[in-house]
């Protein structure tokens, strides 16, 4: 029995650094939204609205590359941003808050349900 333990436990390893490996050779070989992701530090912290930000960025590209000059195109796009705040100071107040929201709309759901079900003679 100790031997099947130990035979699993080498089994799964090696599972594990194949799988790491098929990950690889399979980002190498495709394009992933990670191939066309930038990431940026030092934005002002002042700058919360996506559409204004996806502005910005645009701009700052359009004069850095006014040529494009990736693959023969003759423009960069800018297709949005993804904002992430830094809201250690105050993660308990946002887990409530989203915690709250998430049973609001589970209530929410629960009635539309009972309100559908009552309006086809269920229940």
């Amino acid at each position: 029995v100790g031997l099947l333990y130990v035979l699993t436990f080498l089994l799964s390893l090696a599972h594990g650094k194949l799988q790491l490996r098929a990950a690889r050779i399979y980002d190498e070989e495709n394009a992933t939204m990670s191939d066309f992701a930038l990431r940026l530090t030092g934005v002002k912290k002042e700058l919360t609205q996506e559409a204004e930000l996806t502005q910005k960025i645009q701009k700052a590209f359009d004069v850095a590359c006014p040529g494009g000059g990736l693959g023969g195109q003759n423009h960069i796009e800018v297709l949005g941003v993804s904002i992430c705040y830094d809201y250690y100071q105050v993660w308990g107040e946002v887990d409530a808050m989203k915690d709250r929201l998430v049973e609001r709309m589970d209530l929410d759901m629960q009635h539309k349900v009972s309100e559908h079900k009552s309006k086809l003679g269920g229940g």
